[in-house]
């Protein structure tokens, strides 16, 4: 793909909710020869970690940097991490202290679940959002509708606990609505009902 000057990739569980033309904007968030991506530090487990989020990211691709990929690749002795799959891998090869790495701000990727875990946050992100990652609870998962339910941050915080993530999933009668503050944007667009 070094034929582009800039490739966005976006998670089968994100939605494009806002403009992202300023995203594709290389210059501006992949200026110096060395930055290859550009993604959403990443909150996990009640903090910001130190690695990013893979849900959406920007990279600028050249033919040295797919080199060295492939090299890499094609080492034996080389272990590669494969916990969370792409974004192990993406992450260990573009640590986001690296100069190949450039932070995004949260709005072009904003993931679900921080607004249970921060709703203060995501009060304030949310007006500005570009991009839904719907990371805890996925939005065709989120009771059907096509109007924006009520949300406050005490709301939010009252969600706190009441889903796990993984096989073990426990959903209170409460928490059916917990992460889904913005899932009828999602069946909006799944039912093609644009307003």
């Amino acid at each position: 793909m070094i034929e582009y000057t800039r490739i966005l990739f976006m998670d089968a569980d994100t939605l494009a909710v806002g403009p992202l033309g300023s995203l594709l904007d290389v210059q501006q968030w992949l200026q110096h020869p060395s930055q290859h991506v550009a993604a959403v530090m990443d909150y996990h487990r009640g903090s910001w970690t130190a690695a990013w989020n893979s849900g959406v990211m920007l990279f600028k691709p050249n033919i040295h940097e797919a080199t060295r990929i492939n090299a890499i690749l094609n080492k034996r002795d080389v272990r590669i991490p494969a916990t969370d799959g792409d974004q192990s891998f993406l992450n260990w090869l573009y640590p986001h202290t690296s100069k190949a790495f450039v932070t995004l701000p949260l709005e072009f990727n904003g993931m679900s679940h921080v607004e249970v875990l921060q709703p203060a946050v995501w009060a304030e992100v949310m007006p500005k959002l570009h991009a839904i990652h719907f990371t805890t609870r996925k939005a065709w998962a989120c009771p059907e509708s096509y109007e924006r339910s009520v949300w406050t941050v005490d709301l939010a915080r009252a969600c706190k606990g009441t889903v796990r993530v993984g096989a073990t999933e426990r959903v209170s009668q409460m928490g059916i609505a917990c992460y889904c503050s913005l899932g009828y944007k999602w069946w909006r667009a799944f039912r093609g009902q644009h307003r």
